[in-house]
């Protein structure tokens, strides 16, 4: 499912509403992920996203930060093309596996990517191993203790397999992040994008 989620901003922009839902989504997508994460990060610290999807959390993460060096991985071919085309400046690689291993972030963030990985212990041991000592993970994950699951049921958004593999309650996250060398220090529980 390489590209299926693929939105063409461009012709989205071209009408009032499209601006309008373009407006709302950047605003969820703010409030929910990257404010989170930019408060994790001191002026003029380095960040990547993993799997940044079509760019939007690395792109507003730009807007609000310009002091931060903004990095990201996309394994899709057209999605990083995608985010390439919209913010060249911004380095965007295949996965953590094409940055050298010197190389060092303050905050990694893994928003909507655990439940689709083959092995989330791998690539949180990857993910550990770019992070300068005592730097930061932010990890989002749907939650299927949730009070969205118990309202929706079996109508709940992120029923979606095969793409989620794994749903992690809170201790099941917390069991992995011990394992691959995290210490959970802050949780929340409301998300309102999803």
């Amino acid at each position: 499912y390489q590209a299926d989620f693929l939105v063409d901003r461009t012709a989205t922009e071209r009408s009032a509403l499209g601006r309008f839902a373009l407006w709302v989504r950047d605003a969820m997508v703010y409030s929910s992920s990257v404010k989170l994460v930019l408060d994790q990060i001191e002026e003029g610290g380095r960040y990547l996203d993993y799997s940044t999807g079509d760019g939007e959390a690395i792109l507003l993460a730009r807007k609000h930060r310009p002091d931060l060096e903004v990095c990201a991985t996309e394994f899709s071919d057209p999605l990083r093309d995608l985010v390439i085309q919209r913010s060249p400046e911004i380095e965007v690689r295949k996965d953590l596996d094409d940055y050298d291993a010197g190389q060092l972030f303050d905050t990694i963030s893994v928003l909507s990517v655990l439940e689709h990985v083959y092995s989330p212990e791998e690539l949180l041991g990857k993910v550990h191993e770019h992070l300068v000592p005592g730097g930061r993970l932010v990890v989002d994950v749907p939650n299927p203790e949730s009070y969205q699951l118990r309202w929706t049921k079996e109508n709940w958004w992120t029923w979606v397999a095969p793409r989620h593999m794994y749903l992690m309650d809170l201790r099941t996250l917390a069991d992995l992040l011990d394992r691959t060398g995290f210490e959970m220090v802050e949780q929340r529980h409301f998300h309102l994008r999803n």
